[in-house]
């Protein structure tokens, strides 16, 4: 799979491809960037990430600034991820609401802590859920085809010109011939 030529040592190219073939390097290059995603996920600094992924933090910063395909996997990564812990906050929903109507009937003293507790929960849950749902809505409004209507707000379709009327003088438009109307300007025969 590698060709010589006098001493140097390249990968060959498939049917005259401008890409070399799949290298050792690249291959473990995408295994690196692997680890750098899952530990960027499950850390709290970018240094923290680097070193969890034995990598050197400079590389991690560049692939976070220059290499898309590192960066539209880690976004697909993250939007999973809020997915799945706005899931679980939707299913809590439901023992939050069963735990306040268990403190509300409760004949003992409120515990603010637990109010609290069970209160937060439950403004997760809906915040969650109605990120889930805008996030959705810009999802299909970011990928429906564009309007048909292509009309102005005076209602012209808009790379259209008005058709012409054979009876308007083009230098006054406000002039209605056909209608006997005085150009800007002239006073009517009724004015005194």
């Amino acid at each position: 799979m590698l060709e010589s030529d006098k001493g140097v040592v390249r990968p060959m190219l498939r049917n005259n491809a401008r890409k070399p073939l799949k290298t050792a390097h690249s291959s473990r290059k995408s295994d690196r960037q692997k680890r750098a995603i899952t530990a960027l996920l499950d850390s709290s600094s970018l240094v923290v990430a680097a070193s969890r992924a034995e990598i050197g933090e400079s590389t991690l910063r560049s692939w976070l600034h220059e290499d898309e395909e590192f960066q539209a996997k880690l976004r697909q990564l993250r939007e999973e991820a809020l997915g799945q812990a706005s899931l679980r906050l939707q299913q809590s929903a439901s023992l939050a609401v069963e735990r306040l109507f268990d403190l509300l009937a409760s004949k003992d003293r409120i515990e603010p802590g637990r109010a609290s507790l069970v209160r937060t929960a439950i403004d997760f849950a809906f915040r969650s859920g109605a990120y889930s749902d805008l996030a959705e809505r810009i999802a299909a409004l970011e990928n429906a085809p564009p309007p048909q209507d292509t009309s102005d707000l005076e209602g012209n379709q808009t790379g259209q010109e008005e058709p012409a009327d054979e009876n308007a003088d083009p230098w006054h438009k406000d002039a209605d011939p056909a209608q006997g109307e005085p150009m800007q300007g002239e006073a009517s025969q009724a004015d005194p």
